[in-house]
Formats: structure tokens, sequence, C-alpha cells
């Protein structure tokens, strides 16, 4: 696994940058013609959590930065960062 790897790597352009919030988007697809083609990761500074947001139901994923730091221990103790 690259430990240096960015969003833009991974296909998401910054969209927004607010004083209390960060938005990326990803397109689905090459030819995004609807925002359901889509998914956004917003970055909260306030509460410090992040929103993935993607489908047509716009299904909501957030993620306190606890569970990001519990979810990055795990995947050190997998050895998933080595790889």
């Amino acid at each position: 696994m690259n430990k240096d790897i960015t969003l833009e790597d991974l296909g998401y352009n910054e969209l927004i940058k607010h004083k209390t919030y960060m938005f990326y988007i990803k397109p689905l697809k090459e030819n995004v013609e609807y925002e359901n083609d889509e998914i956004h990761l917003e970055f909260n500074f306030e509460n410090k959590t992040i929103c993935k947001t993607y489908g047509d139901d716009n299904t909501v994923c957030e993620i306190t930065v606890e569970e990001l730091q519990a979810i990055y221990n795990k995947c050190k103790e997998l050895g998933w960062l080595d790889e």
C-alpha cells in the first residue's frame, strides 16, 4: 500500500474549500451526467467528521476522527499498510 497516497490519486478533485469544510468529488464514470454519478467526500472542520455521499439515494456514511484512527490502527495491525 502506498503510504503517501492522496485523494487526487484515488480520482477525487477538490471542489470547494470553505472555512468550515472541504468538499471533494469523484466521478463514478467518465461522462458524469447527474450528481448521482458522483461520490462526494466532505471534511467538516467544526465537528471533525468525514462524510461520504453516493448513489441514487444519496447514501451517507459519516466517520469520526476517532473511528478513522481506529481503522488506521486496525489496518496497521493487519499489516495492510506494509503491502
